[in-house]
């Protein structure tokens, strides 16, 4: 019988379950999607429910497509999850209304109200821009446009404390989750009772904070019915998506690493919790834990228009991502004066306006097909690149950036990251990242401590070419240019 922890990472749309052996390696994965809603305009939510269905029919997909020697038994459970995320529960802990997702936008009226009551010194310890979608912010809208539910609240728990109440029946949270609620006091490291006043949030709704690595007690009976795992395994706190993700990836003290999907994320581990004075970055505690790196914070760009505007753009354009290598080649760097700003839906770092809009600029008689898709990578890799210049306002930055899911990116477009990025990429095996440190959390749990950087491969850097340098230059300044102009003030 093999030994194996089992990671849970309950994603915004899919819930992903791995098992992670003694040595620290991913052997297995399994994928399930949930549904999210959008009942009005600029809403995300999701039925906690589904989280349960997709989490069970993971696990079950993961322990099938175990293929070690001997037959899988579980050590322990960890848990990662989706941030930012709102549960509202009942005295049973059964959620009073769907869940309220990071993508929600339903408090932008009111931000501007709810950032001027913090005042400088309030903002300061928040250590974050107020933005919707998160915890704080969501729940001010909530009372506000729906204050009979709110009346009923006895908790607010983040995704992944939610699920794992429903296999432990204990209530806890981590600090790396807690942190990225903006009811977090980045100066004293404690929930804040001031952030609870001004978003309307009762401070008795907050669950206790415990290690991510620390005991959420073990799967109850009912638990074990509820996911198909044997009563008595202990059961890890966890740690939020990214944090879960770094830990995974095995990235460490003043590393910092890219990662692109539906956004773009560049996260940079740090010792302290140094604030951007010009808060267009976030600040978030690492997973607190005994393994990996002792650096106790991450400051992260946050992109939002990544993944979903290049797939908006090869829809629109006809284009499979196979196509799209071939066309990019077909242009020039700068596309023939073509430029394309990704906000399709609004924007974080560094501009904090949700109002922003996507749109091609330049265009001409002459302007092919190849300029208009070149011009969206490009877009996309200035965007980020914008993001990583915020991140160094008031930090120094590494020489080289690690690439999550560097293997799974066409070598096209790693190398056109790393000409943007006028910085080396280094890329890793260590896919599916969050479930890993999950697993990884659980092992911890029970006292073995696995190295994070084991059984995790960094390749070759891929180094910018000096070439190319600037004609990307001009071509980003060109793109800072024309940003203005698509603003929409909120």
């Amino acid at each position: 019988m093999t030994e194996l922890a089992l990671g849970i990472d309950i994603g915004t749309g899919s819930t992903k379950a791995g098992l992670v052996d003694g040595d620290g390696r991913l052997l297995s994965v399994g994928r399930r999607p949930h549904a999210i809603a959008e009942p009005r305009a600029g809403w995300s939510e999701s039925d906690p429910d589904g989280w349960l269905t997709s989490t069970r029919a993971a696990i079950a997909d993961a322990m099938a497509g175990f293929a070690g020697p001997g037959r899988p038994a579980i050590a322990a459970v960890g848990f990662s999850g989706q941030m930012h995320g709102v549960v509202l529960c009942d005295t049973a802990l059964r959620p009073l209304r769907p869940a309220v997702l990071w993508s929600d936008r339903r408090a932008q009226p009111q931000l501007v109200a709810l950032r001027d009551r913090f005042g400088p010194a309030g903002r300061a310890r928040l250590a974050n821009p107020v933005v919707a979608g998160m915890a704080g912010p969501t729940m001010a809208a909530l009372s506000r446009e729906e204050p009979s539910v709110v009346e009923g609240v006895a908790a607010l728990l983040q995704p992944k404390d939610w699920v794992r109440q429903q296999l432990t029946g204990v209530v806890a949270t981590d600090a790396s989750d807690a942190s990225a609620t903006l009811l977090w006091d980045a100066t004293d490291d404690r929930w804040w009772p001031t952030a609870c006043e001004i978003f309307a949030v009762d401070p008795r709704w907050l669950p206790p904070i415990l290690a991510s690595d620390g005991s959420a007690g073990t799967v109850t009976d009912a638990g074990a019915a509820r996911f198909g795992l044997a009563p008595g395994l202990p059961v890890a706190v966890g740690a939020a998506d990214t944090p879960a993700a770094l830990l995974g990836a095995g990235v460490g003290s003043g590393e910092a690493q890219l990662s692109t999907g539906t956004g773009g994320q560049l996260a940079l581990l740090t010792g302290s919790p140094t604030v951007d004075p010009s808060a267009g970055t976030h600040l978030y505690r690492t997973a607190d834990t005994t393994i990996g790196p002792p650096d106790r914070w991450y400051a992260m760009a946050a992109i939002q228009n990544a993944g979903i505007a290049i797939d908006w753009a090869l829809g629109v354009l006809g284009l499979s991502p196979v196509e799209a290598g071939p066309a990019v080649a077909a242009s020039p760097i700068g596309c023939n004066g073509v430029g394309f700003l990704p906000y399709l839906t609004g924007e974080r770092t560094p501009h904090l306006n949700a109002g922003l809009c996507g749109s091609w600029i330049g265009l001409r008689p002459g302007t092919d097909r190849a300029d208009l898709v070149r011009s969206v990578f490009e877009g996309v890799a200035f965007a980020l690149a914008d993001g990583l210049d915020a991140l160094g306002r008031s930090r120094p930055l590494p020489g080289e950036v690690l690439l999550a899911g560097g293997g799974s990116i066409a070598s096209w477009w790693r190398q056109m990251l790393a000409d943007v990025l006028e910085r080396p990429l280094v890329p890793h095996n260590a896919t599916d990242a969050s479930v890993r440190g999950a697993g990884l959390l659980a092992w911890s749990s029970i006292g073995r401590h696995i190295d994070p950087t084991s059984a995790v491969e960094r390749q070759a850097p891929i180094v910018p070419a000096a070439a190319d340098a600037d004609g990307y230059r001009q071509a980003r300044q060109r793109f800072q240019r024309a940003l203005p102009a698509s603003e929409i003030d909120v």
